[in-house]
This record gives structure tokens, sequence and C-alpha cells, in this order.
């Protein structure tokens, strides 16, 4: 009988070591999705998450450099307004790095809490993947 006790005691330390593994892969798969695959689903799946994610981020990086080359073009040649120019280019730039933040942060706080819980908006694209 405590054979089995100790066994088991073993398993649930192996578990939870694991699952802190499966966290810390979970996170730095936010900053790097190409090592998630390799280690838990935990990790696997917020791997998929942060590759929507930086899918999405370039995708929309696209039109966000078009309108602020435009909004720059356009205000060089308003004299004096062109001021407002660059503080509209500065407000298109830190809402989008803000939004891409904030979406990185909701996806490290699901997996401190290890949910699988999609991003925001994005999210639900990553089923799509299989790795």
């Amino acid at each position: 009988m405590a054979k089995s006790t100790q066994a088991a005691s073993a398993a649930t330390a192996k578990t939870a070591a694991g699952d802190d593994e499966g966290m810390i892969f979970g996170i730095v798969s936010y900053l790097v999705w190409l090592i998630g695959p390799l280690i838990t689903i935990l990790a696997r799946y917020h791997a998929k998450q942060a590759l929507v994610l930086d899918i999405a981020v370039f995708i929309i990086f696209i039109p966000v450099v078009i309108i602020t080359v435009l909004i720059g073009g356009v205000s060089m040649f308003l004299g004096p307004v062109a001021v407002l120019g660059m503080l509209i280019n500065f407000l298109i730039w830190t809402a989008y790095s803000l939004v891409c933040l904030i979406l990185v942060v909701i996806g490290i706080v699901n997996v401190v809490k290890k949910n699988e819980r999609p991003l925001p908006i994005i999210g639900k694209y990553a089923a799509k993947f299989n790795f």
C-alpha cells in the first residue's frame, strides 16, 4: 500500500512539473511560436494562438505602413499643419502597438492560468492549424 501511495505522489509531482514546464513554454511561445508544439498540449495550443497573432499583426502592419506614409506625404506639403500629420501617425502607431501588446498579454495570462481560451477576435482561426 505504501508503494502505491509513493508512486501516486511521484506521478503527481511529475505532472505538476510537466504543467509548469508547459506553462513556461506556453509563455515563450507568444514570443517564439515555433518551440511551443514540441512540448505540451497547452504549449501547442498557445503556439497556435501566437502564430495566428503573428499573422494578423503582419497583415495589419502593411495597411498601417501605407496609411502612415500617405499621411506623412500629404502633410509634408501642408506647411505648419504638418505637425498634425505627425500626430496622427503617432496615434496610429501607438494604437497598433497597444493592440498587439494587449493581445500578447491576454495570451500570456491565459497560459499562466492554464486556460485554453482563444484570443479575442483572432483566436478562433488557430484551430485551423495542425501541428
